[in-house]
């Protein structure tokens, strides 16, 4: 939806990244407290927090090249060729 070049489709397009990533960190926290024993849950969870925020960086850095490959976004009433 966030591809689609259309500027309305990007809302829910973003909404749904942001769910699907904070449902991904509260499934896996629960997990973790169920399958870690006590004594290594902190060490877990924070193993677990370190690699989610290492794959932000890395996601941050290949936007540039996302926003190469996709091009500009433009709306359809301000494109010369609809008018």
């Amino acid at each position: 939806m966030c591809l689609s070049k259309i500027a309305v489709l990007a809302w829910p397009g973003i909404f749904l990244i942001y769910w699907a990533n904070g449902s991904i960190y509260a499934s896996t926290t629960r997990h973790v407290d169920d399958h870690v024993m006590k004594g290594h849950n902190l060490v877990a969870l924070s193993t677990w927090l370190f690699f989610g925020d290492c794959g932000s960086v890395v996601g941050s850095l290949l936007l540039i090249h996302v926003k190469v490959w996709v091009g500009p976004v433009t709306c359809w009433h301000c494109t010369p060729a609809y008018s």
